[in-house]
């Protein structure tokens, strides 16, 4: 067990612990919690569930399920737990990337312009996702609220590569954040892909309500998804956007499981993704759930 406090909330829970990360996602018990809505703080014990509102700490955990634990018995499993525990500071890439903004900027290399145009995608997508260049590929950070929690590489020849220690997440995740509308795409090319279109297509101020995030491949599991939903909790609908193929619509289902009823599929209908759809000149209106959100939050100024 790598936090304080996993197996003893586990006793308490009645339950096992996946240790995803530091707040684990668990089911609530307080309520009939069919999406893991309880989220725990595996080395304090502090908890709040995000579907009934309820919270409190490990004592008011143990005492509201019946657990017989002393104030006593909680501080010596926290003492334990600590004294046990193996804890992996997450790396931060954020100067990393930085000097890689540096980099494109410094050296203008040809291989992201002919990746911008040749995609058809805004010259501003540079400055709005960060991208980078390290000399010999294009960088892509996974920015998470002024720190960097990933890198991914793309080489001229398409190959892909991460910089040791990235981990999983959403791409472009602060854009994603507390927006009303959410498309998730499949990786960043596409992402970029959208984003641009989104711009070039609506008035600033639909464009506001909307984030455009991606995901690096379709896999998972449910557990990682429920932890990657908790970004989208404030999304009234969440559009997902991945390749129009097998692998898309199997990965599809678990995004559209950790959302529930405001997930929506978007499979592409001209080409396998959305870059594409676009190249075969389709556009975000193809898609009728989307045009008609769009219709509706627009009103009659926009």
């Amino acid at each position: 067990m790598k936090y304080a406090l996993t197996e003893t909330i586990s006793a308490i829970l009645g339950q096992p612990i996946k240790e995803t990360r530091k707040d684990a996602l668990v089911r609530c018990p307080f309520h009939d919690d069919r999406h893991a809505s309880l989220s725990i703080d595996l080395e304090r014990g502090f908890w709040i569930c995000f579907a009934c509102g309820e919270r409190g700490g490990l004592q008011s955990l143990a005492s509201r399920l019946g657990r017989e634990y002393s104030d006593a018995d909680l501080a010596l499993a926290v003492y334990e737990g600590n004294r046990n525990a193996i804890f992996e500071e997450p790396k931060d890439f954020a100067e990393l990337a930085k000097g890689l903004r540096a980099g494109l900027y410094t050296s203008k290399p040809a291989a992201v312009v002919d990746f911008i145009t040749s995609r058809g995608l805004a010259p501003s997508v540079i400055k709005h996702f960060g991208i980078g260049w390290d000399g010999h590929r294009i960088a892509f950070p996974y920015y998470d609220d002024g720190s960097v929690f990933g890198i991914k590489y793309r080489d001229g020849n398409g190959n892909k590569s991460s910089e040791p220690g990235t981990r999983r997440g959403i791409y472009n995740v602060d854009d994603v954040r507390f927006k009303p509308y959410v498309i998730l795409c499949e990786g960043e090319s596409d992402t970029l892909a959208v984003w641009t279109q989104l711009t070039r297509m609506f008035h600033p101020a639909i464009v506001a309500k909307f984030g455009v995030g991606g995901i690096p491949g379709v896999s998972g599991s449910k557990g990682t998804w429920d932890v990657w939903a908790l970004d989208l909790l404030w999304a009234k609908q969440v559009f997902i956007a991945f390749d129009a193929d097998d692998a898309g619509d199997q990965g599809a289902l678990l995004p559209l499981g950790a959302v529930g009823d405001k997930g929506i599929r978007m499979r592409p209908t001209l080409g396998k993704d959305m870059s594409d759809h676009f190249a075969a000149g389709g556009t975000l209106d193809d898609f009728a759930d989307l045009a008609g959100t769009i219709g509706l939050i627009g009103g009659p100024d926009v």
